[in-house]
């Protein structure tokens, strides 16, 4: 199956071979997480640059067309980060700490092209196990809690 995506930076559309899929894959390929609005939304409340968000945007809209489907891939890579962002805050903001570390420690003079490449991904595994370990503390926190509050269901549904 022939597939197709434009190259932003030449304007020219690139074609590649895939293997078949099935139209219910390329139905569940399309499966959108969050709608529009909830996504561009959640955009608008970023802090970041109008260059940074320029950039989102561009991604936003990059599409692949398989056959005569259009598949919105850049849309889907977004609605994935943010639901996993929402998921794991903790993790994703271990990761980005970790990555900055790891860039700051790599633009030392020197010392930092020795260090860099092999600080930066450890710096950024040590960020998501920490934050992890902190996400799935909250997560046991607030099972505790749910359950804790268990005892007055009644009192929720009499009211009902």
């Amino acid at each position: 199956m022939d597939a197709f995506i434009l190259d932003k930076t030449s304007n020219e559309r690139v074609a590649f071979a895939i293997p078949d899929i099935t139209n219910d894959e390329l139905s569940r390929m399309n499966d959108e997480m969050l709608t529009d609005s909830q996504l561009l939304q959640f955009l608008d409340n970023l802090e970041m640059s109008a260059d940074a968000k320029a950039l989102v945007a561009e991604l936003r809209a990059t599409t692949l067309k398989i056959g005569e489907t259009a598949v919105r891939v850049g849309r889907r890579i977004l609605e994935i980060a943010l639901v996993i962002f929402n998921a794991y805050p903790r993790t994703a903001f271990g990761a980005v700490v970790g990555f900055i570390l790891g860039i700051l420690i790599g633009s030392i003079p020197v010392l930092g092209a020795l260090l860099g490449p092999i600080a930066t991904p450890l710096l950024v595994a040590l960020g998501v196990a920490h934050g992890y370990s902190e996400d799935l503390k909250d997560i046991a926190v607030d099972r505790k809690i749910r359950e804790a509050l268990n005892v007055y269901d009644p009192l929720v549904t009499a009211k009902d």
